[in-house]
């Protein structure tokens, strides 16, 4: 609280001391002007840290930061004791919608300690003031560095620093304005490289239309982040030439963590293989790399201005046998750059060493656009070329859906309120009445008005007690994904109030804090931000607990956060096992290994699912026997209706405990699936739901007023090869469309017209067996085929292959059994290309139609 001067009352008293009032309010207006003069900004780059501070981030050789609460001497001075430096972000560029770096400088100047707390004021996308608070201490006479993270909302420019000391009296106040692009999105690159000026051409180049606009930052090894939040601020991590085993275990570790949580690495290799390779090829790779040797790389007969030999470039390279990676660009029969995804984001490796194509791209950018379009993927580069303009309101809503139910005992009884009810009118009206008039009591009937309201006012609020919130009470829907080293707890909760009094929520504070809003209109309707208004939430770190202050917020209004922890998995829980998958066989075996049952287990592959049910804590059940069903690529209603409903609700009925834990848990999965397992993996994943109650475990203390659910996942690794022999879904790398229109992310068509595809089978086999899997009949409706609850239709019609050798199509007839090589020889090119076309037949073809699913089975090279 601020100190305020007490204002004399009117009269002649008044009109005496106001001369002295006035000198006196000069002296202070004058002093607090000379105590608080502005600080300079340094411009210098931001070390990313974790949230409390933690160690220093990347990248500025110029200027490099300070380690966390570091002291420095400095000299006595009175004209300006207190001194705040400001850096952010890298090379102080910042982008909404992210984790932005903050790096804070202090210089106390005075003979006395000063201790007290940095309020950091930032407007949110939905244009609400957040405010978050740090503990701050400088030594007399030292210089103290402090890192913190900050969420900044979409299109925010500007952030408010205030320091005030432990009696909440303010010391000075701070404006900075940040670098934010608001014209035209950029893409965020990191380079990670001895030799950072051999990549500059990667810089300022538009991609894909110039949906975005590429923008690169050097990083350095010593100051690289060794957590995942420390790099939330960039889209693409790029290592080159740069030896990867010089980083810790830690900053590995963020790096993974980071891509995880969809980021793009992208690793070159040629000579400098064992360096930027070496550290991740356990994990990476199927076998050991090749030896790096020179070879013709094509860049495209499109950039060939001279002769069709000018866009070959004679350089190093290597093979690389990345896991389940796919074919991005290649030459003749050996792959040039290969990506695979990992959950939400992907890892791509070069054969060579990027710096060798730099002399190319000088003279052809568009071969930069050309590379980073295919490697992102449209549906990528308009995900993150939207959130520039729109923010995070796509995420706003899906957590919305998630989160905003609430516990089913706190609904009241509707019918035992109408049997009170009617009991109230008919005592009040006939029953009374006639009661005191056959005594001739009528006098009285005010009097039992008045007594029988009150009674029934009493009757019904103490029925209500039940279901009344007394209370800030929490709505929760938490993921842990465990594997055998860490265990990480991402929970999206939302906090409510019963009124519009201020509350206050204390979290545990191992978690990260992130708001979810989402973002209003257009830059015209913005108010202006000044940094006085008052915040309506408020996030104070403090050393044992991370508090969450709400004020002025509208009753029931509802706040959304994500919530992040990664810990060690000391008890070594989780889900283990061995999954064979060859031909559309699956065996394997499948382990719980917490210590309480799991429910809707199910074990789920790029679009196979394969239902576990219950699984009891030490449990092993086989695959064996069990049913291998083909869904629907991105319809995951469809999935989650089938793996938690079953066909068990027939229609909805909110009275019913049963079905509302399988509606939410439906609304979880499909979140799930939609925000960590959209695109092709070649691994497995089991997802199941906990049986045990954990709902305070991101409180820190146990509140009564908390609902929600926990789901778990684990990554099994699948083994898809048998001898020498590969099987794999041919869509690892999507088809080029020749004609016709077709959605990759869905696998299907346009009824409306025939759509031709063009698959790659991969130069690194030679190709025994393909088979086109259709949907599996469990998600199919008996009346007219489409998908429960959706408007997809499974395809019927005629399917016709290229015959390479004729030029013409020929009809093929296909029964879910293996095409054998013979034949399919006719229709196979050099480098293993095959051309489909398909003519639906069917009803309903006003909507999407699902395609059948190829699978390749071949042996390796």
């Amino acid at each position: 609280m601020s100190n305020q001067i007490r204002m004399p009352r009117k009269g002649k008293h008044n009109a005496s001391v106001r001369p002295l009032w006035k000198m006196l309010a000069a002296v202070i207006l004058l002093g607090g002007l000379a105590f608080c003069s502005p600080a300079v900004i340094a411009f210098a780059t931001a070390n990313p840290s974790a949230n409390p501070p933690v160690g220093p981030t990347a990248n500025q050789a110029a200027n490099p930061p300070a380690g966390p609460a570091a002291n420095q001497e400095v000299t006595l001075s009175t004209e300006e004791p207190v001194v705040l430096e400001v850096s952010y972000g890298y090379e102080n560029a910042a982008k909404g919608g992210r984790y932005l770096p903050l790096n804070l400088t202090i210089t106390n100047r005075q003979s006395t300690p000063l201790s007290g707390t940095i309020q950091i004021k930032s407007m949110e996308s939905d244009r609400s003031i957040y405010r978050y608070d740090y503990p701050m201490a400088a030594e007399p006479l030292t210089r103290a560095d402090m890192q913190y993270f900050i969420p900044l909302g979409t299109r925010a420019d500007r952030l408010f620093l205030t320091l005030t000391d432990d009696s909440g009296n303010t010391i000075l106040n701070k404006r900075v304005k940040l670098n934010v692009s608001l014209d035209v999105p950029e893409l965020f690159i990191g380079i990670l490289d001895d030799r950072p000026e051999t990549l500059r051409y990667l810089n300022g180049v538009g991609i894909h239309y110039s949906s975005l606009r590429t923008r690169t930052f050097p990083l350095r090894g010593e100051d690289f982040p060794e957590e995942e939040i420390g790099l939330d601020l960039l889209d693409v991590i790029i290592v080159n030439g740069y030896k990867l085993r010089s980083l810790s275990e830690k900053q590995t570790a963020a790096i993974m963590d980071w891509v995880h949580n969809g980021g793009v690495l992208i690793l070159g290799t040629g000579d400098s293989v064992d360096d930027t390779l070496g550290r991740f090829a356990p994990e990476l790779l199927d076998d050991s790399y090749g030896t790096p040797e020179i070879r013709a790389v094509n860049m495209g007969n499109e950039f060939a201005m001279e002769s069709p030999d000018s866009a070959t470039l004679e350089i190093t390279c290597v093979d690389i046998p990345l896991h389940g990676g796919n074919v991005i660009f290649s030459s003749r029969e050996a792959a040039d750059l290969t990506a695979a995804a990992k959950e939400r984001g992907m890892i791509a490796v070069a054969a060579y060493d990027l710096a060798d194509i730099g002399e190319f791209c000088e003279a052809q950018p568009a071969y930069v656009d050309k590379f980073f379009t295919n490697l992102l993927g449209e549906d990528r580069i308009d995900r993150l070329a939207k959130v520039a303009y729109s923010g995070n309101s796509s995420r706003y809503w899906s957590v919305q859906s998630l989160i905003n139910t609430g516990d089913v005992d706190k609904l009241p009884n509707l019918g035992l309120y109408t049997a009170v009810v009617v009991i109230y009118l008919l005592l009040l009206g006939p029953v009374l009445y006639l009661f005191l008039k056959n005594r001739e009591m009528q006098i009285y009937y005010r009097r039992g008005v008045v007594f029988l309201s009150v009674g029934f006012s009493v009757i019904i609020y103490l029925m209500g007690t039940r279901t009344r919130f007394q209370s800030t009470f929490y709505t929760y829907a938490s993921i842990q994904d465990v594997t055998e080293d860490y265990v990480t707890d991402t929970t999206y909760v939302n906090i409510r109030n019963p009124d519009n009094r201020t509350y206050t929520s204390a979290l545990d504070p191992s978690y990260s804090v992130l708001p979810i809003t989402r973002s209003y209109g257009s830059d015209a309707a913005n108010p202006e931000f000044t940094g006085d208004e008052n915040f309506l939430v408020g996030v104070s770190y403090r050393e044992d607990r991370t508090e969450i202050t709400g004020q002025n917020v509208v009753a029931f209004d509802p706040r959304y956060f994500r919530l992040e922890r990664k810990s060690e998995n000391v008890d070594k829980i989780g889900i283990t096992g061995e999954v064979d998958y060859f031909e559309g066989i699956l065996t394997g075996s499948i382990t719980n290994n917490f210590p309480f049952p799991l429910e809707n287990a199910t074990l789920i592959l790029y679009g196979n699912l394969v239902m576990l049910d219950r699984l009891e804590p030490g449990a092993t059940k086989s695959l064996d026997e069990l049913d291998l069903l083909r869904f629907p690529l991105n319809n995951f209603a469809a999935v989650a209706d089938w793996v938690i409903n079953g066909g068990q609700f027939k229609e909805a009925d909110i009275d019913d405990k049963e079905y509302l834990l399988a509606m939410e848990r439906s609304n979880l999965l499909i979140f799930y699936l939609e925000n960590y397992m959209s695109g092709y993996s070649a691994d497995a994943r089991v997802i199941a739901f906990s049986t045990e109650k954990e709902e305070s475990q991101f409180l820190k203390e146990a509140l009564p007023e908390t609902y929600g659910l926990t789901m778990l996942t684990s990554s099994v690794a699948v083994n898809a090869s048998r001898a020498s022999s590969l099987y794999r879904s041919v869509l690892m790398k999507k088809p080029e469309v020749t004609s016709g229109t077709y959605t990759a992310a869905t696998n299907s068509m346009n009824g409306n017209e025939p759509v031709t595809l063009e698959y790659y089978l991969g130069t690194d086999i030679n190709v025994d067996s393909l088979t086109f899997e259709p949907i599996s009949q469990a998600f199919l409706r008996a009346d007219n085929g489409t998908y429960s609850g959706t408007y997809i239709a499974v395809f019927t019609g005629s399917i016709y292959f290229y015959n390479v050798r004729t030029g013409s199509y020929d009809s093929v007839k296909l029964d879910g059994g293996p095409l054998e090589l013979a034949g399919l020889s006719p229709y196979l090119s050099q480098d293993n290309a095959l051309t489909v076309r398909y003519v639906y037949s069917g009803t309903g073809s006003y909507g999407e139609v699902q395609l059948p699913m190829p699978m390749v089975a071949g042996r390796e090279r």
